[in-house]
């Protein structure tokens, strides 16, 4: 036929004695179209194929059970898959073969399926036990069953193994579970930068550090960078940039921020581009920071300290040497090295033990190292005041 499509026809054909004086027959040819007939024929034994392959595949799991739960019906791959031989299942009730704490919602869902309108189904996760007394994760959809008179008779449940797919969606679980732990425990501040839409999503932790509600915060990038030290500006916006271009793999930073309440906050950032489209555009930029504010005070007032220190030491009169436990000089001031005749490089790591210095009491007689004043505080830890001794110089003065 046209397109080259196959027809089907039945063909009959009538033999008739001839009419009149003539002694011959007459033939009668009688055709039928069976082309529609014989494509829903071919579409139902497809069909059969199809659903016995189904019944007899390795993935999927066809069951039923009767209205008292107990297994008139088990597949082959359910027998293998979980470790059965279908007399074994045949007959019984099919809560053995449900992990235990899934039992109440097999139960349940069963139970409700009852109430829905006709035909539909319920589907629902379950675990089972299996051979190798572990259980495997599965994905069911049942339906009832009715007879001709429309009563239900089972009910019939269709199968498939999720384990590996549900393992991978707990393992993420976990590490998100893990993360927020992290970010949570570690006081950090997270936001979320989608560089298509500009939309920048923060965490209540960072919110806080700034001194907003979660709900004040709904800043775009513009806002954001205005927020930053003016000082500090440039630098943070050129590390973002370096990052988003794939000059660097992250960025890092030490900036001040303005708080809700005007106040500068220390913060110490970090973020990354976590997706680029395939001509390596940056669609999404993730990041942390810390309030590390107090952490900055401190060094600051070491650092204050520290400076006065060091002044005060270089203005005295008296000399000044910091031994550490061992005896040797880690530092002194240049009192320290006029009275000695020594250079501060002269004097780094010298010991109370060192022979050079001919230590002398007042009477000339010699002084041991070991009664050194310095010797005795790290020896006893108790201070030594106003002792009298010699030590000579390198040009041999006392």
């Amino acid at each position: 036929a046209s397109e080259q499509t196959t027809c089907y026809y039945e063909f009959f054909i009538n033999l008739t004695p001839a009419t009149g004086n003539s002694n011959g027959q007459t033939i009668a040819l009688g055709i039928i179209d069976r082309t529609e007939e014989k494509i829903r024929e071919a579409e139902i034994l497809r069909r059969d194929k199809l659903m016995a392959s189904l019944i007899d595949s390795n993935t999927t799991f066809v069951v039923r059970i009767n209205l008292k739960g107990y297994y008139t019906y088990v597949n082959r791959a359910f027998c293998e898959k979980f470790g059965y031989k279908p007399e074994e299942v045949i007959g019984r009730h099919y809560k053995f073969t449900i992990y235990p704490e899934d039992y109440a919602l097999c139960e349940r869902e069963i139970t409700h399926l009852f109430t829905l309108p006709e035909g539909a189904a319920v589907s629902l996760e379950m675990r089972k036990p299996a051979s190798n007394d572990k259980y495997l994760f599965t994905e069911w959809e049942f339906v009832l069953i009715k007879t001709p008179t429309g009563e239900v008779s089972e009910i019939q449940g269709v199968g498939h193994d999720i384990t590996e797919k549900k393992l991978a969606q707990l393992a993420i679980e976990e590490e998100r579970n893990r993360l927020e732990m992290i970010i949570w425990g570690g006081r950090l501040g997270t936001w979320d930068w989608n560089l298509q839409t500009g939309k920048i999503h923060f965490n209540e932790r960072w919110a806080e550090i700034l001194g907003y509600r979660i709900e004040e915060v709904d800043f775009n990038f513009e806002q954001w960078q205005q927020l930053i030290h003016p000082d500090d500006r440039a630098r943070v916006v050129q590390a973002i940039e370096d990052c988003i271009k794939g000059n660097t793999a992250f960025y890092e930073a030490e900036y001040r921020k303005r708080a809700k309440s005007g106040e500068w906050k220390w913060l110490i950032a970090t973020g990354r581009v976590v997706e680029r489209n395939k001509k390596g555009k940056a669609l999404r930029l993730l990041g942390i920071h810390q309030d590390i504010t107090d952490k900055k005070r401190i060094e600051e007032v070491a650092r204050i300290s520290e400076e006065r220190n060091d002044t005060m030491l270089r203005t005295m009169q008296e000399g000044i040497v910091i031994q550490d436990l061992n005896g040797a000089i880690i530092s002194c001031n240049h009192s320290a090295e006029v009275i000695l005749g020594l250079s501060f490089d002269q004097m780094i790591g010298r010991t109370s033990l060192d022979p050079n210095w001919r230590a002398i009491r007042e009477d000339g007689s010699p002084f041991p190292s070991g009664e050194h004043p310095a010797m005795v505080t790290i020896r006893t830890g108790q201070p030594q005041s106003n002792v009298l001794m010699g030590v000579h110089k390198p040009s041999g003065e006392v």
